[in-house]
């Protein structure tokens, strides 16, 4: 994880979790900030892999603080597709792709988190916020 000078003085603590899961915990002026840092397996993954993945990216959030404002940043290798039907606090309506497995770990661990997603489209380099 790479931050900048000021972000490193906010740092008040930054934990490996795994190879593909990495913990930082800033104090800002507003609120503390956890950010979940990860690179997940690809759908062609070992299903056992992927579980474990997602098990102890599980675990990695549900030990974050509660007050904390909580920022997943990574590489889930998921599509969600388009349909928001019910997941509107989730997704919005700009959602791309067809949606994958990785996609249903996704959008399932944004609602048991409290979660919103928010996509980069690399086309064009616009973000989208859900």
């Amino acid at each position: 994880m790479i931050l900048s000078k000021a972000m490193r003085k906010s740092l008040t603590e930054c934990t490996t979790v795994s190879d593909r899961l990495i913990t930082a915990r800033l104090n800002t002026r507003l609120q503390m900030f956890t950010i979940v840092h990860f690179y997940a397996h690809t759908n062609a993954g070992a299903t056992e892999e992927e579980e474990a993945f997602c098990d102890l990216l599980e675990v990695t959030l549900h030990h974050v603080k509660e007050s904390d404002i909580v920022i997943l940043l990574g590489d889930l290798n998921a599509k969600i597709g388009d349909d928001n039907l019910g997941l509107k606090n989730v997704m919005g309506r700009h959602g791309l792709g067809t949606r994958n497995e990785n996609g249903n770990m996704f959008i399932d661990l944004c609602v048991n988190y409290n979660l919103a997603i928010l996509v980069i489209n690399q086309l064009n380099a616009q973000i989208i916020v859900l």
